[in-house]
């Protein structure tokens, strides 16, 4: 029995999730041109990318993967770059063209001409990137908590939300004050996103495994520190020319009302309309008393939109 058949038929009639559909995932490590990744992967079927965000890792999709399996994708999530397993960059590139990079060179790893993106945080703005470099290649796209570039206007409020791309963009500083007292910086930051949610201790030993490997925690940051450090640079522009287009691929945004970005998605001089070329297909979805983490709080209702729109 596949693994989603599995899972469906241990949750029974009433959809509730099983522990077990874990154990219908399979995990291997995956040799692109640049980097090697470490994946979880359930299911066979039309390549669905799932890119998870800070601070994650790829088990933040665990009650993702296997539903769309059920539904017959073949639907993958790699640590992204830099968090181990996944090997780190020589070269310490952490820059978001990198990212959208990453992302075709493993559809191109898994044989697969087109796929469907779906990215939080993070992998939100990681599948914007390589949406607007190879669109001909997404055939649709899923973002959660985090709007197009185009959507967003800087302002006073907007810089103070995002206040921790300064702070963890400092040398050493951030490290000292992450691994304090049990990690609860990382904690932390979780409950300043999601006020309403508590990462399970479960999920928040994964990020724990991942940062404590040699170099982990420092690739993770990096992240942060090559986008500020390369605002004025190459990478800066490279990005924003890539992400200041309009999108041309069939897009949800997915967002949760107590999310400290939901004004990005909903402020009164927010039009979402104008990141997107004439006739493109798209959908916001707003979930209520979910917060930055709303794939993890509200899994049900995540899953069932994201289902919905690919399928439909």
């Amino acid at each position: 029995m596949a693994g989603g058949a599995i899972a469906k038929a241990l949750a029974g009639d009433k959809g509730i999730r099983p522990i077990s559909w874990t154990e219908s995932m399979d995990e291997r490590d995956l040799q692109t041109r640049g980097l090697r990744f470490r994946i979880r992967e359930a299911g066979e079927g039309p390549l669905v990318l799932c890119m998870h965000g800070y601070p994650d890792t790829a088990h933040t999709w665990d009650d993702l993967l296997p539903r769309l399996a059920d539904a017959g994708y073949h639907a993958v999530a790699p640590w992204m770059r830099g968090y181990p397993p996944t090997e780190i960059p020589a070269n310490g590139d952490f820059s978001v063209p990198a990212l959208g990079q990453d992302v075709l060179d493993l559809a191109d790893a898994l044989g697969a001409e087109t796929c469907t993106l779906v990215g939080h945080d993070w992998g939100a703005s990681t599948v914007y990137q390589a949406t607007g470099m190879a669109p001909e290649r997404v055939d649709k796209l899923v973002t959660v908590a985090i709007p197009p570039l185009r959507a967003t206007t800087p302002s006073p409020a907007l810089a103070w939300s995002f206040r921790h791309f300064v702070f963890y963009a400092l040398p050493r500083l951030p490290e000292r004050q992450l691994r304090a007292n049990g990690w609860q910086g990382v904690r932390d930051i979780c409950k300043r996103w999601s006020p309403s949610w508590t990462i399970p201790d479960d999920e928040f030993a994964h990020i724990v495994a991942a940062f404590e490997a040699p170099g982990g925690l420092r690739a993770a940051l990096g992240y942060y520190r090559a986008f500020m450090g390369g605002q004025l640079g190459a990478s800066g522009r490279a990005m924003r020319s890539i992400q200041g287009k309009r999108i041309s691929v069939p897009t949800m945004l997915i967002y949760g009302d107590e999310d400290v970005a939901a004004p990005l998605f909903a402020g009164p001089k927010v039009d979402l309309g104008r990141c997107f070329t004439d006739g493109t297909p798209f959908e916001v979805v707003r979930i209520t008393g979910g917060g930055h983490f709303v794939h993890r709080e509200k899994i049900e209702e995540t899953g069932d939109a994201v289902l919905r729109w690919l399928t439909g």
